[in-house]
């Protein structure tokens, strides 16, 4: 056989009796504090995740609080937030929530094995089979509720509803929570997915290209007199209106006029 590599554990070398396991570098924690509830918890860098029976706690991973609610399978699903861009869930602009919970196909049949008919979704440690059938498309995916809260201004945070393609059908309310945001998700909203958008508009950074422009003050500028929609991202008013200088480009000699047009000037 092959030696182990460096550094490795040898087998019987890890204690696995305690009710909680945690890997090694923390950001994994494997949860059966609660008889029969099992919850694995990831709080790494790009990826927050409470997968299992969480329903009926609050999950802290790292700043971002996770709170299932209830479930056709007794509080089981699987609610991930990712950082889209960025380094960290902390610094990214966009972030992306998945929830799910039970799933099954159109128009298939549950039995109990061998073959007695059972009701969706199938009592737990029971043995289920579809016998000869898989149902049809398409699949139907249970949207389950949760409130997620973040480390974030709710000011600064759009949270959309995603169809299986990525669009937007609807804008989740979110509202402040203590020292941060909160939003719910729902089977209301019909989706699995959730885009977050974090406008950094205390960094004036408007049209969230990375950096301050004349671009962003006269953005600026028009939300304020109300002359520009806030319900898309990123604010964007149109390139050639920040010119002021007529030079061909918005620069830093549009960026010093644009703050005295701001000024009053």
């Amino acid at each position: 056989g092959q030696d182990p590599p460096a550094g490795s554990l040898e087998p019987g070398a890890t204690d696995v009796s305690g009710a909680v396991l945690t890997a090694d570098t923390g950001e994994v924690r494997w949860d059966q504090s609660i008889p029969g509830r099992g919850v694995l918890a990831v709080n790494a860098p790009r990826l927050r995740l409470v997968s299992g029976f969480g329903h009926g706690r609050s999950w802290d991973l790292g700043g971002v609080v996770v709170i299932p609610g209830p479930t056709l399978q007794d509080g089981f699903g699987v609610i991930g937030l990712a950082a889209v861009d960025g380094e960290s869930v902390g610094t990214a602009r966009r972030l992306l929530v998945t929830a799910a919970g039970a799933q099954t196909n159109t128009a298939v049949a549950w039995y109990q094995y061998p073959d007695v008919p059972v009701a969706f979704p199938p009592p737990e440690d029971m043995e289920v089979t579809w016998r000869d059938g898989t149902g049809l498309a398409p699949s139907l995916v249970e949207g389950i509720p949760a409130t997620l809260r973040l480390p974030l201004p709710a000011g600064a945070l759009r949270v959309w509803a995603l169809d299986g393609s990525g669009r937007r059908t609807g804008q989740v309310p979110v509202r402040e929570d203590g020292a941060g945001a909160a939003f719910d998700l729902g089977p209301q909203w019909r989706a699995l997915w959730y885009e977050i958008v974090h406008w950094n508009t205390a960094a004036g950074d408007l049209d969230m290209n990375g950096r301050l422009s004349a671009l962003d003050l006269l953005t600026l500028r028009l939300l304020l007199a109300g002359d520009l929609e806030a319900g898309t991202e990123p604010f964007t008013a149109p390139a050639e209106a920040a010119d002021l200088s007529g030079n061909g480009s918005a620069d830093s000699v549009d960026l010093v006029l644009m703050a005295a047009w701001l000024a009053g000037l």
